[in-house]
Order: structure tokens, then sequence, then C-alpha cells
């Protein structure tokens, strides 16, 4: 039996020097979508799974696909000219965001499952390899990578520069280590270890960062420093990544129940239980609801102030896909083989696109269009049907 410590420590990183460093970039204040870009996993730093901008459910046609040689459980994310996305082949690709031309590819030695960052001007991105790797967005040379020690399957949270601190990310491992990582050179600010495995990723809102893990507890940390603030009990691996909005976090577990809680205080409040099936699919926060994914083929509508059902919304296979919320809808993967648009106010379907094979990756939404991944290798674009094309 492993024994297990909760502490908080700094590590030297091994970063490991690739080619010659291209010129500093410009380190935004936040990473968040816009109307035309998905940047980040989740579209915010707190992870909250909204898409501004509008979305056409009955528009949307096939614009392009690309195939990778392993299957997509990487969710892409997009800026203005590209998208980046993972695959279990070990690549990860740059497309054309237009055309779904590969612009560069990076080969890593194992699956990349992680959603990619994509930040001034650099794309950060885990891989079962133990590298965490920090790519020239543009070209896809390796500024640096560094060993973290464990598989990364969570995406990096980006924590602007501050006084006296540069450009950092935050990110978890295999190993239950949560990693502050300098975006500049990949050494280690921080490193905060867990009970078990971290499959998430951290949201972030103020100094607050939090992270569930599989030791069966929501973990909030400093991001100053690493220091715990909070440590709640939901006695179920949390394999799903937190959302945080208005002072409360969300997350669903493999205790069959999704959870409202204060992360500063680590207090519980809410708990919603259907039915006796787990949850993976991160959560989208509403004004009125919170948007999951359940096990139980069903998309999952709750209140966010009474934690009772809203609604639900059948699909015909697993969804371990995170929906994202953009305008009135909710767009989301099933492992039927279909990307689905549901009503955010009923769960009713407002359209399917059927992709083929099983989707557990996260859609990517911007300028009404929506890109995502799927178990067969394909990587879809779908988008507004250009006037006087086919019909």
């Amino acid at each position: 039996m492993h024994r297990w410590f909760l502490a908080t420590f700094a590590l030297p990183a091994s970063a490991i020097a690739a080619d010659p460093p291209a010129a500093a970039p410009l380190w935004p204040a936040a990473v968040t979508a816009t109307a035309d870009t998905w940047p980040t996993w989740r579209g915010d730093a707190a992870q909250t799974g909204r898409a501004p901008g509008t979305l056409d459910p009955a528009g949307l046609t096939s614009r392009w696909t690309w195939t990778a040689t392993d299957a997509i459980l990487s969710s892409a994310v997009v800026d203005a000219t590209r998208v980046y996305v993972g695959s279990k082949d070990g690549t990860i690709a740059a497309l054309d965001r237009q055309t779904g031309a590969v612009v560069w590819k990076v080969t890593t030695a194992a699956s990349v499952e992680a959603p990619p960052l994509v930040v001034g001007g650099v794309v950060v991105v885990g891989s079962r390899d133990h590298m965490l790797r920090a790519l020239d967005a543009a070209t896809g040379a390796v500024r640096w990578s560094v060993d973290l020690g464990a598989e990364i399957t969570g995406a990096a949270s980006y924590v602007p520069p501050s006084p006296g601190v540069g450009p950092t990310v935050i990110v978890g491992g295999y190993d239950g280590r949560v990693h502050r990582v300098d975006l500049t050179t990949g050494a280690d600010r921080w490193v905060y270890a867990t009970g078990s495995y971290l499959y998430g990723s951290a949201a972030l809102t103020g100094d607050l960062a939090v992270i569930g893990g599989c030791d069966g507890f929501v973990h909030t940390v400093r991001v100053s420093d690493g220091g715990v603030v909070s440590k709640l009990a939901v006695e179920a691996y949390v394999g799903a990544s937190v959302g945080v909005d208005g002072g409360k976090g969300y997350v669903g577990h493999f205790g069959n129940k999704v959870v409202s809680f204060d992360p500063a205080k680590g207090t519980a409040g809410w708990s919603y239980f259907d039915r006796s099936f787990p949850y993976l699919s991160s959560p989208a926060i509403g004004a009125d609801v919170i948007v999951l994914g359940g096990r139980d083929k069903a998309v999952h509508g709750v209140d966010r102030v009474t934690g009772q059902a809203a609604w639900w919304g059948n699909t015909m296979g697993q969804v371990d896909s995170s929906p994202v919320i953009v305008d009135s809808h909710v767009v989301v993967g099933s492992g039927d083989g279909r990307l689905y648009v549901m009503s955010v106010e009923d769960g009713s379907v407002e359209r399917t696109l059927d992709v083929g094979g099983a989707i557990t990756a996260s859609p990517a939404v911007a300028s009404g269009w929506v890109f995502i991944g799927a178990a067969d290798g394909t990587f879809h674009a779908f988008g507004p049907k250009i006037p006087g094309g086919p019909k």
C-alpha cells in the first residue's frame, strides 16, 4: 500500500533546452474566450465552459475534416488563425482553422490527451510522456520542455504576470502533484502534493487554484505560494475539472453525484444525485443551470441555486465530453458518435451531427463554428453554410 503525504514544497525543474528562443511574447492579463477565439480549456481561467458570441444550430454544416493516425481525445483550442489539438498517436498539430490544412506537427513519446493552452504566441501542452512543452504557436518550435515526473492529461491553466513574478501555468499530473511552472523557462515555482492521480485541470479565481483529485478531495491552494486554503472531502474519485463562478465551485465525481461548494472555506453546498452513474464530464456554468454529461447517457441541467434537476437530455452513449454553453445553446459530444446541440433552457435537442467515432473530447466554439475530435481519429470543423455553396 502506498502512503501519501500532503505537502507544499519547491523542486528544481529539469527543463530541456531545445530550439533557440524566439522573440519574447507579450503576455496578456488573462486568457479568455472571445466571440472569435477559444484559447484555453473550458474557455477561461475559472473553467466556466461559456463561449461568447452566437451559434446557429440549423445552419451548421461540415466545413472540413482532418484525420490523425489514432484517437483524438484531446480537446482543441482556437486562436485567430489556427486550431491546436493533440492525438493519441503522440502528436500535437496546428491546423488552419478555415481549411484544416496542417501548419505544423510536433511528435512526442506518448499520447497527447491534454487540452492545449495558447497564450502570448506560445502553445503549452502536456503529454503522457511526462513532458510539459511550450511550443512556438507560429512554427511549432520547442521553446522549452520539462519532465514533471508523471503522465499529464489535464490542461495547463494560465496565471498572468504580477509584480515581481513572470507568467506561469498551473498543471497537475498522475503522481498527484500540482505544479506552478514558469512560462518562460519551465522551472517550478512551487509544487503541491495531493494523495492520488490528477486527471483534470485547476480552475483559477483570484489567488485560488481549485482542483479535484482521485484521492476523493477537492483541493484549493493559493496561486501565489501553493499553500493549502481548503481540502473538501467528496468521498469519491474526481476525474473531472472543477468550474467556479460567483464564489461557488461545481464538479461531478465517481460517487454518482454533482456537488457545489465554497472553495475559499472548503464547505459543501448542495449535492445532486439522479441515478447510480458517475460523472467524468466537467460542468458548464450557465446563468441558472449547471450543465454536464453523465455516464447514464444523459446531459444533465442542474439548478445552480437548489441543486435540483432542471432538465436532462438523452443521448445514446456515455457523455464524458464536457459541454459548452453558447448563446441559448449547449454543445456537447457523446459516446454514440454524435455532436449534440441542446437548448440550455430545457435540454431539448436542437441539432445532431454525426461524426462516426465516439466523442470524449470537448468542443471548442468560436465565430459560430464548432471544432471537435473523435475516437476514430477524425477531427471535425462545423461552421455556417457558405453562401451560394452546396445545400
